[in-house]
């Protein structure tokens, strides 16, 4: 264990008032205001900053082909007073986007903190996440630059009394100023794996992660493997809904949902819930099969049609649930539906 990680000697241990996160995070219910206001206040505080001597900013971007065909890339550009005072990009390997931002965030960190004159640091990214593993020494991919990171301030903080460093984060699809030109001096410049490119654990795990979404997809086309009891449903574009990574829609809508109503959405999908075919199929509940409504066999289809019990969605006018959406929206529009009505039964859940 590095000895900067230890507890009560950590870096945020020691000068937590003096390292500051600005998420920068402006609401107001509407997209195209929300980039207006937000570019507006990052103009506010590049305008602030630039009026002082001895304050350097810089704008920090990694870039990631999507190819695979190349390595990433990290780059920083270093400012003061409105005036480019040093750049670098450096060929990080086969790495994740946040293991390069993390690259890119020491070399800016790391220049700044060895000038005399300098008193703030401002670091613009678009990976918070990099910017707080950058102060954390502990054990992770790509410690040796948060050590770097965390010797440099150290060092630096403790010289002279005022001073501070801010991360501000930059929605890359902003494309604002300093930070777009170091996403520019990133992403124009390719170079080739080769043979032996440094890997990293991240990266390694992202490669299997995707490896078993491909698997996955390829299994649940076999309707013996998907079972005669799933819910096919569609994506928002009408797609079939697929399984993968932790981008597949049903974890889109986890995201988004309580956890107990994607517990019953994960009910319904799979039609493993407390209705009358799942008790009559495994012998439980002594019979009990029939709905509220008065029918005698409450199946999942019944229950996703029956108005006299069920409120459907109000804004889709689908009649069976085509969609994840329309799920979604029903299982919101009706709370105690795929719930258990009272206790289990002993066996049931």
């Amino acid at each position: 264990m590095n000895p900067l990680s230890q507890p009560g000697v950590r870096f945020m241990d020691r000068f937590t008032d003096q390292v500051h996160f600005n998420d920068c995070k402006i609401s107001c219910g509407n997209a195209d205001k929300e980039l207006k206001q937000n570019t507006k206040h990052l103009d506010k505080l590049q305008d602030k900053i630039s009026v002082n001597i001895g304050t350097y900013y810089a704008g920090t971007d990694a870039s990631l082909p999507l190819s695979g065909r190349y390595q990433a890339i990290a780059a920083s550009i270093l400012f003061s007073s409105r005036a480019e005072h040093w750049r670098a990009r450096h060929v990080t390997g086969k790495v994740t986007a946040p293991d390069a931002e993390l690259y890119a965030i020491r070399s800016a960190i790391v220049n700044a903190t060895s000038r005399d004159d300098c008193t703030d640091i401002f670091i613009f990214t678009d990976l918070m996440a990099s910017a707080r593993r950058a102060v954390d020494p502990s054990i992770h991919y790509g410690q040796g630059h948060s050590v770097a990171v965390c010797e440099a301030l150290q060092t630096w903080l403790t010289q002279k009394d005022g001073q501070s460093i801010t991360f501000v984060y930059v929605p890359l699809r902003l494309q604002w100023d300093l930070h777009y030109k170091a996403h520019e001096y990133a992403t124009e410049l390719k170079v080739a794996l080769g043979p032996h490119p440094a890997i990293s654990f991240d990266s390694l795990r992202m490669q299997a992660a995707l490896s078993c979404g491909a698997s996955w997809n390829v299994l649940f086309q076999d309707p013996k493997y998907r079972g005669q009891n799933f819910l096919h449903l569609k994506t928002v574009n009408r797609a079939i809904a697929q399984p993968g990574g932790k981008d597949n829609p049903w974890v889109h809508f986890a995201n988004m949902s309580s956890p107990q109503l994607y517990a019953r959405m994960c009910r319904c999908i799979l039609n493993h819930a407390p209705i009358g075919s799942y008790y009559s199929r495994f012998n439980l509940n002594h019979g009990h099969t029939f709905c509220p409504c008065g029918c005698p066999w409450e199946t999942r289809t019944h229950i996703l049609t029956c108005k006299q019990t069920y409120c459907p969605p109000r804004a889709c006018e689908l009649w069976l649930p085509a969609t994840l959406c329309y799920l979604h929206s029903f299982l919101e529009m009706n709370p105690k539906v795929f719930t258990f009505r009272s206790t289990p039964p002993v066996g049931i859940g």
